[in-house]
């Protein structure tokens, strides 16, 4: 009963609804699931098998995003926490392994803070994957192992709290199985 993702489909679970007709001067938000939108300390989980990648810079298993206008076209969404695999070219400096698993999280404090771990996941086999932000900072665990990783943007123990959301998105943009989501407000 786990759920197959093509690379090209995506499970939408929305946090707010965004009114926009009539057109308002500002955005207004509706909640539909306000404990998703988790402010501090959580853990994201799941089991993932993943053949082979796309050719997407994140192939996303949980990704939190955020519309900040009306419009809410996917090019002016923002991230702000997630659990992904890296793939594709690298951008602007980066240097990660194909495959490595990413965890992000932007702050209003410290923006952008991304880690990966610094090998491939394995491919054609079912692991479980966690991303964990806690008192201590952020980590990533494969099948219960911490996992040596290298800060990637920002900084491995962030400060502030994480921007609101309005949506998530389950195997945004990845060709994988995805079983056993959990997302824990460890709050």
């Amino acid at each position: 009963k786990a759920m197959k993702f093509s690379g090209e489909n995506a499970i939408y679970i929305p946090v707010k609804f965004i009114v926009g007709f009539p057109p308002m001067d500002e955005p207004m938000y509706i909640p539909i699931s306000p404990n998703l939108d988790i402010q501090e300390y959580f853990t994201i989980s799941a089991w993932i098998n993943v053949p082979s990648y796309t050719d997407a810079t994140y192939n996303n298993i949980v990704v939190k995003c955020n519309h900040p206008d009306q419009a809410a076209a996917w090019q002016n969404t923002t991230r702000v926490l997630g659990l992904a695999l890296r793939a594709g070219a690298p951008e602007g400096g980066e240097e990660y392994v194909e495959g490595a698993l990413s965890g992000f999280v932007l702050t209003e404090t410290g923006g952008l803070n991304e880690i990966v771990t610094t090998q491939a996941i394995p491919l054609n086999t079912w692991i479980e994957v966690q991303f964990t932000r806690d008192a201590t900072g952020l980590h990533l665990y494969i099948d219960n192992q911490e996992q040596p990783v290298k800060v990637l943007h920002g900084t491995q123990n962030p400060t502030g709290k994480i921007l609101n959301g309005t949506e998530y998105y389950l195997g945004h943009d990845s060709y994988a199985t995805i079983d056993n989501v959990k997302i824990v407000d460890l709050d």
